[in-house]
C-alpha cells in the first residue's frame, strides 16, 4: 500500500508542473485562442492549387502572397505600416483578440494586377468607405466598396454613358419594320427601284412575301435589259400591268416549262383546294425596238390576254406573231411602224378581229402593194388616229377614198411621204373627214400648193403639215390665208406611239417605275 501510495504521489508530482504552466495561463490567453479556432471554423477553407493542404486565412506571409496572386490581387501597404509583416499580423489579431478596433484602422486595399486598364489605389488618410479611382479614360468611374477593413474597387460606367449604350443597343436591334403593317411597308417599298426590291426580297421571309405583291409591280420600267431564258416570264406573272422593254433583248424562251404548263393548264372547278390558275394581266405592252426571234415574240403575245395598247416598233413579225393576238377586240392602240415580216394575210387577219382599234401607226413597213390592198380593206370603223406614211410608191387615191370611206370618225390623219396622191385625195378628205382636226402632207408633191388654201374651210382643222412643199413665201401665204390653223409645228407624228416629248419613262401616260 505504501508503495502504491507513493507511485500516485510521484505521478502528481509530475504532473503538477504541466498544471502549473496550464493554470498560469491568463484568461485572456485562453480568450484568444478560444476567438482563434472559432475563426478558423468559420472562414471557408481555401486549397493551394499546388498542394493538398488546407489554409486559412491565418498562414504565412509567403502563402499569403501566393494564396493573393491566384486571386488576382495585391496587398500594398501604407507608408505608416512597419516593414516587418508578421508582427503587423500578430498585432492584427492581437487586437482583434482583445476587441480593440484602434488597429482595424490599418487598412489592407486590393486591386487588380498590373496588367488591368485601372491606376492601383493610393492610400489615403479619408474613411475607408469612400475611396475612388479614375480610369485613364474619362468615360469610366470606379466606385470603392468596404468590407471589415477590406477595400475592393469595383468598375462602374457612367450612368449617362450606361443610357446612350442602351438607347444605341435598342436603335440597331429593335426591328422597327415588324410593328408596322404590310400596307405602310408597301407604300415604302413602292419608292424603291426594281433592282434594290430584289436585294429586299432576300432579307426574310415576310420581305420577300411582300415584295411579290402586285402594286410593287404594275408598271414597270425595264429599257434596256437582257433577260435570260424565263425570266422575263417570272417578272410578267408578278401582276404587271404596264411593262416597258424599249431596247431590250429577250433570250428564248420567255417562259420556262413550269410557267407555261401553269399557263395552259384549264381551270379546275371540281378540285376546290387547287390554286387558280395563274394568268398575265398585262394591258400596256412597249417593246419598241427590242430584240428577239418572231418566234419568242409569238411565245409572249400568245399568253398576253388583256393587251389594250401594243407597241411593236422596228420589231421583226411573222404571221404567227400576227395570229397570236388572242383577243384582238381589246386593242385600242397598236403601234406597228417600221415593222418587218409583215404578210397581207397576216395583217388582214389581224386588223379583222380589231373591232375596238382607235389608233393605228402602220407607217414605213415593207408592206407590197397586195400588202396595202389587205389593209384598206380591214381597217376598222371605229379608228379614230391613222398614220399609213412612207408608202411612196404604194399609196394611191384609191386607197385614200377608201379610208375615207371605211373609217369616216377620223381626227387625226398622216400621209406624210406619199408621192401619189393628187388633189382628188384633198377633195375626198374635205367632204367626208368633217370632224378632222389634224392632217399631215408632207412630201406628197403631186398635190398642187392652190389646193392647200382651200384646207381651211374645214371647220375642225387646228394643224396642218406641209413640209417640203411650199418656199417661204408661199408658206407665209397659206399661214396669213389660214390664221386658226397651226402650219408646221408638229414635225413628228405621235399617233400610237407609247412614247412622246420628254416623257421617257411613260407609256401612254402611264409612268412605269425603274
Amino acid at each position: 500500500m505504501a508503495a502504491k501510495s507513493k507511485g500516485r504521489k510521484s505521478r502528481t508530482k509530475a504532473k503538477c508542473p504541466r498544471l502549473d504552466e496550464n493554470l498560469g495561463k491568463s484568461n485572456s490567453q485562453a480568450h484568444r485562442k478560444r476567438k482563434a479556432e472559432s475563426m478558423s471554423d468559420s472562414l471557408s477553407c481555401i486549397k493551394h492549387p499546388s498542394t493538398s493542404v488546407q489554409m486559412t486565412w491565418d498562414v504565412d506571409e509567403t502563402c499569403k502572397k501566393t494564396l493573393y496572386e491566384d486571386m488576382g490581387v495585391t496587398e500594398l501597404q501604407g507608408p505608416s505600416e512597419t516593414s516587418d509583416d508578421s508582427s503587423a499580423h500578430g498585432d492584427y489579431h492581437d487586437s482583434r483578440a482583445h476587441g480593440d478596433d484602434s488597429s482595424a484602422h490599418r487598412d489592407y486595399q486590393f486591386v487588380t494586377p498590373p496588367e488591368s486598364t485601372l491606376v492601383p489605389v493610393t492610400k489615403t488618410t479619408t474613411s475607408n468607405s469612400q475611396r475612388s479611382l479614375q480610369h485613364t479614360d474619362n468615360d469610366i468611374s470606379t466606385t470603392t466598396t468596404t468590407h471589415t477593413n477590406l477595400s475592393f474597387t469595383m468598375p462602374t460606367v457612367d450612368n449617362d454613358l450606361q443610357n446612350g449604350c442602351l438607347c444605341s443597343w435598342n436603335a440597331q436591334n429593335e426591328d422597327y419594320f415588324s410593328q408596322l403593317s404590310d400596307e405602310i411597308v408597301l407604300n415604302i417599298f413602292k419608292w424603291l427601284p426594281l433592282s434594290e426590291l430584289g436585294q429586299c426580297a432576300r432579307i426574310c421571309r415576310r420581305w420577300s412575301s411582300l415584295i411579290w405583291d402586285e402594286s410593287l409591280w404594275k408598271k414597270v420600267n425595264l429599257t434596256g435589259k437582257t433577260f435570260k431564258e424565263g425570266q422575263l416570264g417570272r417578272i410578267l406573272l408578278r401582276g404587271a400591268v404596264a411593262v416597258k422593254l424599249t431596247k431590250s433583248d429577250i433570250i428564248a424562251p420567255p417562259f420556262d416549262s413550269k410557267v407555261t404548263a401553269e399557263l395552259n393548264r384549264e381551270d379546275d372547278v371540281i378540285i376546290l383546294r387547287r390554286k387558280p390558275k395563274k394568268s398575265i394581266r398585262v394591258q400596256y405592252l412597249d417593246m419598241s425596238q427590242c430584240h428577239q426571234e418572231p418566234d419568242t415574240l409569238a411565245d409572249l403575245l400568245c399568253h398576253c390576254h388583256q393587251l389594250c395598247k401594243v407597241s411593236l416598233e422596228f420589231c421583226k413579225v411573222n404571221d404567227r406573231v400576227l395570229r397570236n393576238f388572242k383577243q384582238p377586240a381589246n386593242l385600242q392602240v397598236l403601234n406597228l411602224c417600221m415593222c418587218t415580216g409583215l404578210s397581207p394575210s397576216g395583217i388582214g387577219h389581224l386588223l379583222n378581229g380589231c373591232h375596238n382599234l382607235t389608233c393605228l401607226n402602220i407607217s414605213w413597213c415593207d408592206l407590197s402593194r397586195t400588202g396595202l390592198t389587205a389593209v384598206m380593206h380591214s381597217l376598222p370603223s371605229s379608228l379614230q388616229k391613222l398614220n399609213i406614211s412612207g408608202y411612196r410608191h404604194a399609196l394611191t387615191d384609191e386607197d385614200v377614198i377608201l379610208i375615207t370611206l371605211r373609217c369616216p370618225n377620223l381626227v387625226e390623219l398622216d400621209l406624210s411621204d406619199s408621192a401619189l396622191i393628187t388633189s382628188m385625195s384633198i377633195q375626198c378628205i374635205m367632204e367626208r373627214l368633217t370632224k378632222l382636226l389634224f392632217l399631215a402632207l408632207s412630201r406628197c408633191y403631186n398635190v398642187p400648193s392652190a389646193i392647200l388654201v382651200q384646207l381651211g374651210a374645214m371647220p375642225n382643222l387646228v394643224a396642218l403639215n406641209v413640209f417640203g412643199l411650199l418656199h417661204e413665201e408661199g408658206l407665209q401665204t397659206l399661214k396669213t390665208s389660214m390664221p386658226h390653223v397651226e402650219i408646221n409645228k408638229y414635225p413628228f407624228s405621235s399617233i400610237a406611239r407609247p412614247t412622246t416629248g420628254l416623257r421617257k419613262s411613260t407609256i401612254w401616260g402611264v409612268k412605269c417605275y425603274v
